[in-house]
C-alpha cells in the first residue's frame, strides 16, 4: 500500500504539469503585434535641448532618442554601401542636413513586425540670422537661434515613414 506522502506528491506533480501547459498554452495564443507596413517614428527624449553653434561640428552634439515600429520588419541593410535610412530635415533651409544608417534588424517572434528604440547622434551646426547670414562667428545682436527639424526614415521596401517633428532646440549664438 502507498503512503498518503507518496500520493499528495502525485498530486502535487500533476497539479504543476497541468499549470504549466496551461500558461504555454496561452501565451502561444497570444498574437504578435500588428504596426503599418511603413515605419512609425515617435519622439522619446533629448539628452539635451541647447547647443553651441561652432564650426567645429564634433565640439557639442544633442543624443535624440525616438522609438519606431515597422510592420513588415524591413529597416536597416546587411548589405555596406547602401543609401541612408534615416533623415534629418531642416524647417530653417528646407533642406536634409543629416543622414545615418540604419543597422539590420532582424524580425522578432513569428510575425515580421518589428519596434524599438534608436539614438542618432546630432552635431552642432551654425546659427542663422534673421537677415539670413550664416556667419559661424560670436553675435551680439543675435544670442541664439532656435532650430526646428523633422525625421523620417525609408526601410528597404522604399516606404516613408511619418515627418516626425522634434521639439525646439536652441542654438546658443554668442560666445
Amino acid at each position: 500500500m502507498k503512503s498518503k506522502k507518496f500520493y499528495l506528491w502525485k498530486i502535487i506533480v500533476l497539479l504543476f504539469v497541468f499549470v504549466a501547459i496551461s500558461v504555454s498554452t496561452w501565451v502561444s495564443c497570444v498574437s504578435a503585434p500588428e504596426y503599418p507596413v511603413q515605419p512609425v517614428l515617435s519622439f522619446i527624449s533629448y539628452s539635451k535641448n541647447t547647443m553651441k553653434q561652432n564650426l567645429n561640428r564634433s565640439s557639442d552634439y544633442i543624443d535624440i532618442l525616438v522609438g519606431f515600429t515597422d510592420g513588415d520588419g524591413d529597416l536597416g541593410d546587411e548589405i555596406d554601401g547602401k543609401a541612408a535610412d534615416v533623415f534629418i530635415f531642416d524647417t530653417r533651409s528646407q533642406t536634409v542636413v543629416e543622414n545615418y544608417k540604419v543597422p539590420y534588424v532582424a524580425p522578432q517572434g513569428t510575425g515580421n513586425g518589428i519596434n524599438g528604440e534608436m539614438t542618432l547622434r546630432y552635431f552642432t551646426t551654425c546659427c542663422k540670422f534673421p537677415d539670413g547670414s550664416i556667419p559661424c562667428t560670436p553675435s551680439t545682436t543675435y544670442l541664439t537661434d532656435t532650430l526646428r527639424y523633422k525625421l523620417f526614415i525609408k526601410d528597404r521596401a522604399g516606404n516613408e515613414s511619418n515627418r516626425l517633428e522634434l521639439p525646439p532646440i536652441i542654438l546658443q549664438c554668442e560666445k
